[in-house]
C-alpha cells in the first residue's frame, strides 16, 4: 500500500470535520424539531414502541392522534414526550463522532454512520420500551408523597436507564472500532472498555443535549422552574453514575490484573508436564 500524501491527507480530514458537522447538526435538528412534535409527527417512534410494549406487558394501547397512545386499563398514557427522541438524538452523536475520528476511508465512514443511525433508532425502541415498562410497575407503588412524586420518580428512572445504557452503546461501538486481542473475552473486554473515559464521553453528550441545547434556544424559559429541577436530577444522577461506572471498571481491571500476575507467577514457579 502506497503512503498517504499531504493531499489524501487534507481531503480526508476535510471529509471527517464536514461529516462529523452533518452528524451533530443533524442530532440537533432532530432534537429541536421533533422535541416539540406531537404523536403523530413522532408515529415513527411512538407506534412501534407502543407496540413492543403492548407485547411485552399484554396491555393494549390505542392511538389519540396527536396525543400518542393510550391504554385505558392502567391509564398509561405514551405521549410524544415518551417518544425518546432525545435519546435517539444523543446516541447519534455518542456513536457517530469516536467512528468518523478512527475510521480514515471514507466509505467506511458513511459505512459508520449508516450503522450507529441503524443501531440508535434500534436501541431508542428497546431502552424507550424498557422504560415504559419500567414506569407502569413504578405507578403502582405506594410511596408517593410530597417529596416524592410520580413525577419525580419518572424522572429519576428516566435518567438512569437512558445514561447507563449510553455508556453500555459507547462501551460496545468502542470494542468495535479497537478489537481486543483474541485472548481477552466477555466481561475483561467490557470491564476495559467502561473506564471512566468511556463514561465521560456519554455524559457529555448526555448534558450537551438535556440541559446545553435547552439554555441555547431559550427552551427553559417555558418553564424555569421545572428545568432546573430537570437539569439538577440529571446532574446528580448522571454525574453519579459516571463515577460509579469508571470507579466500577477500574476495580474490576485491577482485581484482574492481580489475578494475571497471580497466574503468571504459578506458572513460572511450577514445571508442566
Amino acid at each position: 500500500m502506497r503512503p498517504e500524501s499531504g493531499r489524501d491527507l487534507q481531503s480526508s480530514a476535510l471529509a471527517r470535520v464536514l461529516l462529523g458537522i452533518l452528524a451533530v447538526g443533524g442530532a440537533c435538528l432532530l432534537k429541536l424539531y421533533f422535541g416539540q412534535a406531537d404523536g403523530l409527527q413522532l408515529a415513527w417512534l411512538l407506534r412501534p414502541t407502543a407496540a413492543l410494549v403492548a407485547l411485552f406487558s399484554g396491555l393494549e394501547f390505542v392511538s389519540q392522534g396527536v396525543e400518542g397512545f393510550h391504554n385505558a386499563a392502567r391509564n398509561v398514557l405514551i405521549a410524544p414526550t415518551c417518544s425518546g427522541v432525545n435519546f435517539l438524538a444523543i446516541c447519534l452523536v455518542t456513536g457517530a463522532l469516536p467512528g468518523l475520528l478512527r475510521l480514515r476511508s471514507l466509505a467506511g465512514q458513511l459505512g459508520w454512520l449508516l450503522l450507529i443511525a441503524a443501531s440508535a433508532y434500534l436501541l431508542t425502541l428497546l431502552v424507550n420500551t424498557g422504560r415504559i415498562l419500567l414506569a407502569i410497575e413504578l405507578l403502582q407503588l405506594d410511596v408517593y408523597g410530597e417529596l416524592l412524586t410520580r413525577e419525580r420518580l419518572h424522572r429519576v428512572e428516566g435518567v438512569v436507564i437512558y445514561y447507563l445504557f449510553l455508556c453500555f452503546f459507547s462501551a460496545a461501538l468502542s470494542t468495535m472500532l479497537n478489537p481486543a486481542p483474541a485472548r481477552q473475552k466477555g466481561a475483561a473486554v467490557l470491564a476495559k472498555r467502561l473506564s471512566l473515559s468511556t463514561a465521560l464521553w456519554p455524559l457529555v453528550c448526555y448534558l450537551a443535549f438535556s440541559l446545553g441545547l435547552p439554555l441555547l434556544n431559550g427552551a427553559y424559559r417555558q418553564h424555569p422552574g421545572r428545568f432546573v429541577e430537570h437539569g439538577l436530577t440529571v446532574l446528580l444522577c448522571s454525574g453519579g453514575l459516571g463515577l460509579m461506572v469508571g470507579l466500577a471498571a477500574r476495580l474490576w481491571s485491577r482485581k484482574r490484573q492481580r489475578g494475571h500476575n497471580h497466574n503468571s507467577a504459578y506458572e513460572t514457579n511450577h514445571t508442566h508436564c
